[in-house]
């Protein structure tokens, strides 16, 4: 356990007290108890008698100890989400009037850079090494913009004992996106006054480019407290918005929530809070402050399967029955069909 856990236990124990805690906890409280069950089975497979007490008290003692280390791990953890910040950033956009954004993932796909060789496989999503931990949990959230321009923001979040170390973890995470502004060349064509033709070449701006990294990356010395950062996006009323494909395939979809509840319980829960909208189409932000496409398709990816798969697991509606009765010519009668003829057979109407 030591030697698996060993690349995590510089992101997970914020002090030598807690570190110190947690092998005890494993050495103390589950250990011990497997290893006296051991003990109590050898003993009676070799039909020891019953002696002195001694191994149940100490059995007993060292689990009872457990018990107060376990308490004291999980106090000390708890302590770490007493407070959470949030650190609000305004990312810079070109100022240039604009009425569509396509957001797009440049930077190549988070991925595992093999720094440890006992992980196999090929993990996506994520990476760590000896100083750094990167993670590709970027949730996207949409929001009408309260003038006619577009606006970003960076939310970063942390967790920890006081407000000022909450704020401290928040502050060193990184995380690296630009807005750029894409400029599309079109022609006029004039006469001089000599009658000469003359070409020139006007640059419009096209739309603006927001350009999203593919993950952010804690440092060892800030300890990993669900540290976790959005991306804030707000249109204007009318303007459009699009998300290129890489957004779907190098972001996760997972966010790590972790809450403390004001009786001193926590919440933790993971949602799937990421980028729900289909790539390559052009939402319309409306003044109800949603999203809406020009087609009335459904906004939400999921949505969309959802509709396919109903239209799928409907089955077709069986074909016709038609009625009517073959006729076939006297040389594909049977022998037997001769003699009986087309009805019921004179003996069988006898008979009844």
């Amino acid at each position: 356990a030591g030697v698996v856990s060993w690349p995590l236990q510089h992101y997970i124990w914020s002090s030598d007290y807690q570190q110190g805690l947690a092998w005890t906890t494993v050495g103390l409280f589950l250990l011990v108890p497997v290893v006296g069950f051991i003990v109590w089975m050898i003993r009676r497979l070799i039909n020891t008698k019953a002696g002195h007490a001694y191994l149940a008290w100490t059995f007993g003692t060292l689990w009872v100890l457990g018990w107060i280390s376990a308490t004291l791990f999980v106090s000390s953890i708890t302590k770490d989400f007493s407070y959470q910040e949030k650190i609000v950033d305004r990312v810079s956009l070109p100022v240039a009037p604009a009425q569509k954004m396509v957001v797009s993932v440049l930077e190549p796909e988070l991925e595992y850079s093999g720094s440890y060789s006992w992980i196999n496989g090929d993990p996506k999503g994520w990476d760590i090494t000896s100083d750094t931990l990167k993670l590709s949990n970027v949730i996207i959230k949409i929001e009408p913009s309260n003038d006619s321009a577009y606006q970003v923001q960076l939310v970063r979040y942390a967790n920890g004992r006081t407000e000022e170390e909450a704020a401290k973890r928040a502050s060193a995470i990184d995380y690296h996106l630009f807005g750029d502004a894409v400029i599309a060349n079109g022609s006029a064509i004039t006469k001089n006054k000599h009658g000469d033709t003359l070409e020139h070449t006007i640059k419009n701006l096209s739309h603006l480019q927001l350009n999203l990294g593919s993950g952010y990356s804690i440092p060892a010395s800030s300890k990993y407290r669900a540290q976790r950062i959005r991306v804030i996006i707000k249109v204007p009323v009318g303007g459009r918005i699009s998300f290129d494909e890489s957004v779907r395939e190098k972001l996760s979809n997972v966010e790590l929530l972790v809450r403390r509840k004001h009786n001193n319980k926590f919440d933790i829960e993971w949602t799937d809070t990421n980028i729900r909208y289909r790539s390559n189409i052009e939402y319309t932000m409306g003044a109800d402050g949603l999203l809406k496409t020009e087609d009335g398709t459904s906004v939400f990816i999921e949505e969309v399967i959802s509709e396919e798969s109903k239209e799928l697991s409907v089955p077709p509606p069986p074909p016709p029955v038609i009625k009517e009765r073959a006729s076939l010519s006297p040389h594909h009668i049977p022998a037997h069909k001769k003699l009986q003829g087309w009805g019921p057979s004179p003996l069988r109407l006898l008979l009844g």
